[in-house]
């Protein structure tokens, strides 16, 4: 963990307010990211949770402006440094990516195209950036890659990554979004398909990013044990939403949502040595555009309340930077007030 006493300036170094992003298809429009709002500080490791189809990755790209043709943010801001990323002309933004802020793709493929060689692609990034003779260039992208673990790094220039196995094209990525030292590296799922000991060395070279860099981390993950192992904080989302906020070790004692209760439950304890089978979470994370009226996690809450059904949740504050969108943390009275207002206004549209 970073040290929280050693951070200068309190401002985060990304902050994400009220952001929506749509989708438009045949169905019509279809909601990925949905009011989320986060921050990332300085030089810490935010970590970001939730089953296939949350909105995890549409969120990092939604930060990056690289969603695909059908998709735009409809509303909300993306601030780096105070700057807000989603005002800036394109030739902005195309400076911006790589000197400010880089991104680790859950596929290499995504990243690294297949036609140029894996020094073509490091030299031009950093000749982008950082104009300077080809072979200056060469050099610092033969280091970059002996950085990341990789053995004969100026052999490994000239392969293109088809030729190269998962573990080491993951390791190119990183190389390649280290290369001009970002001060935010966006890590989709980069430890997603690898075995275990590749894992462990990944994140020990994003570790090594921030120790040596100060980089803030964005860390998108299925897996709880290495949001515990690397995170300072972590996010919760469900359904496009942020459900749950926390520092990392208050989230695993004292989880406050109840679908960050289920997510834990489901994970296996090797100290638990009875035999039986592995809890999961009932039904499946709602389709983009088929969400339930009220809060979208009340079809499969085992903790659901009338008014989860008539109305969403507002998010509230459970401690210093600890909050949970969910009708359980209000008082009895407030719930009965919503829950009379929603059917009043019910009234009101027939």
């Amino acid at each position: 963990m970073s040290d929280k006493n050693a951070t200068i300036d309190d401002t985060p170094l990304l902050s994400v307010r009220d952001l929506s992003t749509v989708f438009r298809t045949d169905r019509g429009p279809v909601y990925a990211v949905n009011g989320v709002s986060i921050d990332v500080p300085r030089g810490e490791i935010v970590g970001i949770i939730g089953e296939s189809g949350s909105g995890k990755s549409q969120l990092c790209l939604s930060v990056m402006r690289l969603l695909a043709e059908s998709g735009r943010v409809t509303s909300g801001s993306v601030l780096l440094n105070g700057r807000d990323l989603l005002c800036l002309a394109d030739r902005e933004m195309r400076a911006v990516r790589g000197e400010e802020i880089a991104m680790i793709f859950q596929e290499p493929s995504v990243g690294l195209d297949p036609l140029f060689t894996v020094g073509q692609q490091l030299v031009e990034t950093i000749r982008r950036h950082r104009p300077q003779p080809v072979r200056l260039a060469r050099e610092h992208a033969a280091q970059l890659l002996a950085s990341v673990g990789i053995a004969r790094p100026t052999m490994i220039l000239d392969e293109y990554p088809q030729k190269l196995s998962g573990g080491m094209c993951q390791r190119v990525m990183i190389a390649l979004a280290l290369s001009c030292e970002p001060q935010l590296l966006i890590a989709d799922e980069p430890t997603t398909a690898l075995d275990v000991t590749v894992q462990a060395q990944i994140l020990d070279l994003l570790l090594k990013a921030r120790d040596d860099h100060g980089s803030s981390i964005l860390f998108v993950t299925h897996d709880l044990g290495v949001i515990a192992e690397i995170c300072d904080h972590v996010a919760v989302m469900y359904a496009g939403q942020i459900v749950e906020r926390s520092p990392v070790d208050q989230l695993f004692d004292a989880p406050q949502h109840p679908y960050t209760r289920a997510l834990l439950r489901s994970r296996p304890l090797l100290s638990d040595a009875r035999v039986h089978p592995l809890p999961t979470i009932p039904g499946q994370v709602p389709r983009p555009g088929e969400q339930p009226q009220g809060c979208p996690f009340h079809p499969r809450c085992p903790d659901a309340m009338s008014i989860c059904h008539m109305a969403p949740p507002p998010v509230h504050r459970v401690a210093p930077r600890r909050d949970a969108r969910c009708w359980l943390l209000e008082s009895e009275a407030d719930r009965a007030q919503a829950s009379e207002g929603t059917a009043y206004e019910g009234e009101n549209n027939e």
